[in-house]
């Protein structure tokens, strides 16, 4: 699913299964798309994002990702991979990921490659009170140069990376 451009803003994107069938267990077949392609200012929350075959969803900037679970079943904790990147690249700036309220943390786990990927030169993105497990590389991983994006104030607390 991809959000038209030229920059729309205001989307809530709630409640969906993005990548699996009906049951929430078995991805819907060939897919060779990203789950969700987010441009900016959008809410994307209590989604089943899973899958996916290029990743699970692409982040620019300024979107809140609440609830979600991102590379599971509809149980939470049976597998069901999202491929490329993983489960979030985040490549703008001023994005919220998970959060200190009930239910306001994804859970982002056995994904292909990171679980959540930021890229580099984007700034003050929030990722909180997430449970991250079981990816095939890093939970919470800087990409695609030699300066550290989570210098540039960025916020990584409270989550759960095993």
């Amino acid at each position: 699913m991809a959000l038209p451009l030229p920059r729309t803003t205001g989307h809530l994107i709630q409640g969906n299964y993005i990548g699996p069938d009906v049951t929430g267990t078995v991805a819907l077949a060939p897919s060779t798309a990203e789950g969700l392609i987010v441009v900016a200012n959008a809410s994307v929350l209590d989604n089943l994002v899973s899958g996916n075959a290029e990743g699970g969803m692409s982040l620019l900037d300024n979107n809140i990702v609440r609830g979600n679970l991102i590379g599971t079943q509809r149980d939470g904790t049976s597998p069901l991979p999202n491929g490329n990147f993983g489960g979030i690249s985040i490549s703008g700036s001023g994005s919220t990921i998970g959060g200190s309220g009930a239910g306001q943390g994804n859970v982002i786990a056995f994904n292909v490659n990171n679980g959540i990927a930021i890229n580099l030169n984007v700034s003050s993105n929030r990722i909180s009170k997430n449970s991250i497990n079981s990816n095939t590389y890093l939970g919470i991983s800087p990409q695609n140069g030699t300066g550290d994006p989570l210098t540039r104030d960025a916020v990584v607390s409270g989550n759960h990376c095993v």
